[in-house]
């Protein structure tokens, strides 16, 4: 299994080949590996036609949860009924207060939570929600987050500028580790993307197109970020039943391990 400490990792997978599979890692690994998988779910707001509306992929959307099996799950664009429809498929995934993210409650104790207010966009409200964690195995802690920004460059820039200046007051000035996830909405190479990369510790783990406008991939608008970690590996799902992915965009999942 590739290991890369501060570096960047960029490996697809078509879903069930060997790397996909969560059982890919031994079970010792599961004592210092974290399977982070972040997802925007398409909202079903958008009243989408035919195989494309949420009532029509919502199992799939499940399949492609259940068998990554993450530990940490990182949701955007769910309405709360979407939400909730999720939450009731997983007893063993507890939620934050704001509906944000999704813990395995049988290996993390939750500590703390809180959120960032971000630059608003056309959209309304954005914020990143963060829970504070400590993991029951090994009694480590660490810092994970989700958002959602904005779709203009103001909305991105500003929110890149809010998770730089206030991130160092959740994690103890970047001691803690901590992993960001989410749909940036921004391009790599953008100024919000590089806010986060060189004016904080936060590396990029995964790079490579995750938005597919429910067809051909052509850009990467999901990430995610960490400081204070390292990555084993990261991965797109590709899992699809019909004719389309179960979202317009696809999920990202990265084998972490804390401490640098």
């Amino acid at each position: 299994m590739l290991r890369i400490r501060n570096g960047l990792v960029k490996l697809l997978v078509i879903h069930g080949m060997a790397l996909a599979n969560p059982s890919a890692y031994s079970e010792d690994n599961e004592y210092r590996s974290l399977k982070v998988m972040t997802f925007n779910v398409r909202t079903e707001l958008a009243n989408d036609p035919g195989e494309q509306n949420w009532q029509a992929r919502k199992q799939e959307v499940v399949h492609a949860i259940k068998y990554q099996d993450p530990d940490l799950l990182g949701i955007q664009e769910a309405t709360w009924q979407q939400f909730d429809f999720i939450r009731s498929r997983f007893p063993q995934l507890s939620s934050s207060p704001r509906n944000q993210m999704f813990f395995r409650n049988d290996r993390f104790e939750f500590l703390a939570s809180g959120t960032v207010n971000l630059v608003d966009d056309k959209w309304g409200d954005r914020f990143a929600e963060w829970v504070k964690l400590r993991r029951i195995a090994t009694g480590e802690q660490l810092i994970f987050s989700s958002s959602h920004w904005g779709v203009d460059t103001n909305a991105q820039n500003g929110s890149a500028g809010a998770v730089r200046d206030n991130l160092p007051y959740i994690n103890n000035n970047w001691q803690i580790p901590t992993i960001i996830a989410g749909d940036f909405n921004a391009h790599p190479g953008t100024l919000a993307i590089k806010i986060l990369l060189q004016e904080t510790p936060l590396i990029n783990l995964f790079w490579g197109n995750t938005f597919n406008s429910w067809g051909a991939m052509d850009v990467q608008l999901d990430y995610i970020m960490g400081s204070n970690i390292s990555a084993d590996t990261c991965y797109l799902d590709w899992y699809q039943e019909g004719a389309f992915a179960p979202s317009d965009h696809r999920p990202i999942i990265c084998l972490i391990r804390l401490g640098s």
